[in-house]
C-alpha cells in the first residue's frame, strides 16, 4: 500500500499529488502542473490516471464482508488564481485521437469515479478546466475573487468536442443556461451558477477546501455500499456513450468549404 502522501508521476516532477486523511476517509487530489494546470496528455496519462489509481486501489481494498470504508474525493488547485485553464489548445488538436482516446476517458472516468467527489475551487476555470470541475458530484465556489469558470471557444474559434459537449448538457440544468454557456461564452461567477444549481456551496476563498472536506465527510458514507460508481455509471450511460464514440468534427474552415460546395 502507498505511503501517502503521494506525488505523480514521481517526486523529482510531480505534476499533482495524493493526501489521505481521517476518518471516514477523505482523499485530496491537488494539481500544480505549471502555474494553471493546463490538461495535456502528459499530465492526464502520466498524472492523473495513476493518481486516481492509487485512490481507487486504496479504498477497493479496504472492502471486508462486502462492505467497502467510508470515503469521498476532493479535487483542488495549488494557489489561489487557476484550478485549470482547460487545454493546451494548440497541441491537442494536432495530436490525433487527443479527445477520444485522452481527454473523454479522464471526464468518463470522474464522472463514474466509485466515491463521492467534491471540487474545490481554488481559482478559475476554463473550458476543459470546467468540465473537469463539472464532472464531481459536488462543486464548492469562491464567494469572491478568482474564480471565473467559462467555455470561451467561440471566442477564439474553436469547436466544442461531443464528449465534452455531452457533459455540459448533463451538469447544465436549462437549454437557455447551455445557450449562454456554449454560444455565447458567457463567464460566469461562482455566485451566478450556485444561484441555478450548478454550484453546490460557496465560501470565502480561505475557506473553500475546509467547506469541500465538510460535504465531502457528509457524504463519504455513501461508498460503503460499493455501488456509487455503478449507480452513476448507469445514470450518465448516454452521456459516457457519447464520450466513448467521440470523433471530432471538421474546423470551420472544412465545414465552410463544404458547406459552399452544396450551395
Amino acid at each position: 500500500m502507498a505511503q501517502f502522501p503521494v506525488p505523480f508521476p514521481s517526486a523529482s516532477s510531480a505534476l499533482c499529488t495524493v493526501t489521505k486523511s481521517g476518518t471516514p476517509t477523505l482523499y485530496t487530489l491537488t494539481l500544480h502542473n505549471g502555474a494553471d494546470n493546463r490538461l495535456t496528455t502528459q499530465f492526464i496519462t502520466e498524472a492523473l490516471h495513476p493518481a486516481l489509481n492509487e485512490i481507487e486501489r486504496d479504498w477497493r481494498s479496504s472492502e471486508k464482508g462486502g462492505k467497502w470504508d467510508e470515503a469521498a474525493l476532493v479535487i483542488t488547485g495549488k494557489g489561489a488564481k487557476f484550478f485549470s485553464n482547460g487545454l493546451d489548445f494548440e497541441k491537442a488538436i494536432a495530436e490525433p485521437g487527443f479527445f477520444g482516446s485522452v481527454l473523454d476517458p479522464l471526464l468518463v472516468r470522474l464522472l463514474t469515479f466509485p466515491i463521492p467527489t467534491v471540487c474545490a475551487l481554488n481559482g478559475h476555470a476554463f473550458a476543459g478546466g470546467f468540465v473537469v470541475a463539472l464532472c464531481s458530484d459536488y462543486i464548492i465556489g469562491k464567494q469572491s475573487g478568482r474564480g471565473w469558470l467559462c467555455m470561451n471557444e467561440v471566442e477564439f474559434g474553436a469547436s466544442i468536442p461531443p464528449g465534452l459537449l455531452s457533459i455540459l448538457r448533463l451538469k447544465l440544468p436549462t437549454t437557455a443556461l447551455l445557450r449562454k454557456t456554449v454560444l455565447e461564452g458567457h463567464r460566469y461567477t461562482p455566485a451566478e451558477l450556485h444561484a441555478v444549481g450548478v454550484i453546490d456551496a460557496l465560501a470565502s476563498e480561505e475557506q473553500v477546501q475546509q467547506k469541500a472536506e465538510e460535504l465531502a465527510r457528509s457524504v463519504a458514507g455513501k461508498a460503503k455500499t460499493g455501488v456509487w460508481g455503478s449507480i452513476k455509471r448507469e445514470a450518465y450511460r448516454g452521456v459516457i456513450e457519447i464520450a466513448q464514440e467521440d470523433k471530432r468534427q471538421p474546423d470551420q474552415f472544412e465545414q465552410n468549404r463544404r458547406a459552399l460546395a452544396k450551395l
